[in-house]
């Protein structure tokens, strides 16, 4: 994970990454886009998919709404399509209901 010109270090793994991106004091709840991967490796690949899926799952469970970029060059497949579009829904019903007009 890159975030204010910094990269992810070799044997970071996926959650030290995203507690350091949080942490960051440039980072803003809502507000600070992240960009996932993009000087690394190809985030698709099929050896890096899963360590992808694994920093967004944990962006998700913290409650993060901010944008991501996310650059592949990589075919990516119907399942990811699928995974993604969760955490997307997942974000506009958390999002609903803290606003309190009761969507689910």
């Amino acid at each position: 994970m890159s975030h204010a010109g910094r990269s992810r270090a070799p044997g970071r793994s996926g959650s030290q990454a995203v507690e350091e991106l949080v942490s960051h004091r440039y980072f803003q709840l809502y507000v600070t886009p992240v960009q996932v991967f993009n000087r690394a490796t190809d985030p698709f690949l099929p050896a890096v998919r899963p360590h992808t899926f694994g920093v967004f799952e944990n962006l998700d469970t913290r409650g993060l709404r901010n944008h991501v970029l996310i650059i592949t060059r990589h075919q990516m497949k119907p399942g990811d399509i699928d995974r993604l579009n969760a955490l997307h829904a997942a974000a506009w019903q958390g999002r609903h209901r803290m606003e309190g007009d009761g969507s689910r």
